[in-house]
């Protein structure tokens, strides 16, 4: 749980971004929490629990908890590296950016075919 909580707010702090520590605390504390009063209140709402017995009530309550919670840890996770995590690079990034440069490498592979037999393969990779 450690690591669901600091681990995109340390990312923002080592990109330099302050402001989006701040967000991403939050978002990580606050839709959790949000996932799981929805999943109690699903729960409790539900009108068949009527005829349930109270233990069969309470883990009624708590799966829905636990559902509503992780769905709000996964969407926190995806929210902050998705809407968070996106922008250009900061003035840091930019001056340790190295220039894009065009890089071709040749290969030469030996595969085996479907009747497993070797078949020499060409290509050429390469990158910006």
């Amino acid at each position: 749980m450690a690591g669901y909580l600091v681990d995109g707010p340390l990312i923002h702090a080592a990109h330099h971004e302050g402001n989006k520590i701040g967000y991403s605390i939050a978002l990580r504390l606050l839709l959790p929490a949000a996932g799981l009063g929805i999943g109690f209140a699903v729960a409790s709402s539900d009108p068949a629990q009527g005829g349930a017995s109270v233990f069969g009530q309470l883990a009624r309550l708590w799966v829905d908890g636990l559902i509503g919670f992780s769905a709000g840890m996964i969407t926190a996770s995806v929210v902050d590296g998705v809407a968070l995590g996106w922008g250009p690079p900061s003035g840091a990034e930019r001056s340790s950016a190295a220039p894009s440069r065009l890089h071709v490498v040749p290969s030469i592979a030996v595969a085996v075919d479907a009747r497993r037999d070797p078949t020499p393969v060409f290509g050429v990779a390469g990158s910006l």
